[in-house]
């Protein structure tokens, strides 16, 4: 049993998160030489539980499932062990113990990499400067990275490939199961322009509510710099600004001529709320700033 199994089976244990399994290791300091056997005694006297026989049985059939599935469908498994596990993970309290890679792995550690967010419901202007932005980015060598949703999204990842550049799509779901299912096409264009897709979760895991806040912590965490298109006060889009201000990373916010409206809220409280450090950028050259 190699050391992905291990964490694998450990991941699939109810009770057991990322945490519990760095502790385990940093316990250790080794699971290639270490018994499972021996981790999940660790695991059991650490957090003061029971982990049962059938339950560990359980956990290994789906890592055997999960195995053969990856295998199937060309999906890379990376424990943060690996070599190859993004370094800029590196910097989260709550790093993934697994991530789940289709693509061009090696485009995950470019430097020049812009996270373009915003709303699933953008205005006409603000689908248009998402596109833009998206294109010119590509244009200048610049990895383009987003969640695939609809709206902001989806544009900034097309204007990227018209830009005949690279884009990432960070994913809520697993890779077997494009979340929302009108962009599984637009993830096959990724990927087929040596793009990537990546996800913290087995090939075919559904879409839920807390994934969606777990994905944008990834993509504050793995992009330089995000770019704000369009975003009202509450949202996904503003918990990757937060995730990213913790993180420390540049903020770039769209001001628009006109900025009244819902949808654009959030960019005025980004560019006036004195808690925010940010780019303002009403011009494509304003990007510059970002990478």
């Amino acid at each position: 049993m190699n050391i992905t199994e291990k964490i694998l089976i450990l991941n699939n244990l109810n009770g057991v998160g990322s945490a519990t399994i760095r502790h385990a290791y940093d316990f250790f300091g080794d699971f290639e030489n270490t018994e499972l056997k021996d981790i999940l005694r660790f695991i059991q006297l650490m957090k003061k539980i029971s982990i049962k026989t059938h339950a560990v049985e359980d956990a290994v059939r789906k890592t055997e499932r999960t195995l053969k599935d990856c295998r199937t469908s060309d999906i890379d498994v990376v424990s943060f062990l690996d070599e190859t596990y993004p370094g800029s993970f590196s910097m989260l309290a709550n790093k993934p113990p697994l991530l789940y890679i289709k693509g061009n792995r090696k485009v995950l550690d470019q430097k020049k990499m812009v996270a373009l967010i915003g709303t699933r419901n953008p205005t006409k202007e603000g689908e248009r400067s998402a596109y833009d932005f998206g294109f010119f980015l590509a244009q200048n060598q610049v990895a383009v990275l987003s969640g695939l949703a609809l709206g902001c999204d989806a544009k900034g990842h097309v204007g990227a490939l018209s830009g005949e550049g690279i884009t990432i799509a960070v994913l809520p779901s697993g890779i077997n199961n494009i979340y929302p299912e009108a962009n599984f096409q637009l993830s096959q264009t990724i990927l087929d322009s040596g793009g990537t897709l990546i996800s913290e979760y087995a090939p075919n895991e559904k879409a839920e509510n807390f994934k969606f806040v777990a994905r944008d912590r990834l993509q504050a965490s793995l992009a330089k710099s995000l770019l704000v298109i369009e975003t009202d006060i509450v949202g996904g889009t503003m918990h990757t600004v937060n995730f990213a201000k913790e993180l420390q990373k540049t903020i770039g916010v769209v001001k628009y001529e006109e900025m009244s409206a819902k949808q654009r809220r959030g960019n005025r409280v980004l560019l006036e709320h004195e808690d925010y450090i940010t780019i303002e950028v009403s011009t494509k050259e304003d990007l510059y700033g970002l990478f």
